[in-house]
């Protein structure tokens, strides 16, 4: 597995970063369902309610993953794992142990990621994880 560098970038610094990643960001709403576009991804992390996360070779941003906590009402502390691409593996390896230590710091109970492609998560049953599948999201158009 190629050694990436990793880094958390401030909402402050997402002005600076937003071109380096935007290519990466417009791959991943392409394969979504309608529940984000450009401008609300990159307003969200503005405003400091979700952080970026990138993997580096050298100066080139690989891959990139959005962070959000959510607390339930039980008081389940989750760092959801809003989004995420690019040319890394982020479930397994250096990436894996970096969400680990995020979630740690947050004070979060677990980790969880939701998959915008059917059978996203085939993949890890290849792997040695620790994720595992805990539900499974349907959707029902409501048309006029």
């Amino acid at each position: 597995m190629m050694k990436y560098n990793i880094a958390a970038v401030p909402y402050y610094l997402i002005d600076f970063t937003w071109p380096h990643v935007k290519l990466i960001v417009e791959s991943i709403i392409a394969k979504a369902h309608g529940e984000m576009n450009i401008d609300t991804v990159k307003a969200k992390l503005k405003s400091d309610s979700a952080l970026l996360v990138i993997c580096l070779d050298e100066a080139i941003v690989k891959g990139l993953a959005i962070l959000q906590v959510e607390i339930f009402d039980t008081g389940l502390r989750v760092l959801n794992l809003s989004m995420a691409g690019g040319d890394v593996d982020i479930f397994t390896g250096e990436y894996d142990s970096t969400l680990l230590e995020i979630a740690k710091n947050l004070k979060c109970d677990e980790i969880r990621a939701i998959g915008a492609r059917v059978g996203w998560d085939r993949f890890l049953n290849k792997k040695e994880t620790n994720w595992k599948k805990i539900s499974t999201t349907l959707t029902y158009k409501v048309e006029d």
